[in-house]
């Protein structure tokens, strides 16, 4: 399965977003409005990652299958 290539160009960013990065910029002035985005980003997604993994680990020690709605 090929790796799937994703550029964002273009983004629009709300008013409190532009806030928090302009804020996240004066923090850490060595970095670039980009790479602190794609640090964040990817900080997500393995909190999202783990959750996820987390979850299925408990799901499945308990036999609970989606597909059912929960119910025995």
């Amino acid at each position: 399965m090929p790796k799937a290539s994703y550029q964002v160009k273009q983004l629009k960013l709300t008013e409190a977003t532009e806030a928090w990065l302009e804020a996240e910029c004066a923090k850490h002035p060595e970095k670039k409005p980009q790479q602190i985005l794609r640090d964040r980003l990817h900080d997500m997604a393995l909190k999202e990652i783990h959750g996820a993994t987390v979850l299925t680990g408990i799901v499945a020690r308990r036999g609970i299958r989606g597909d059912r709605g929960g119910q025995p």
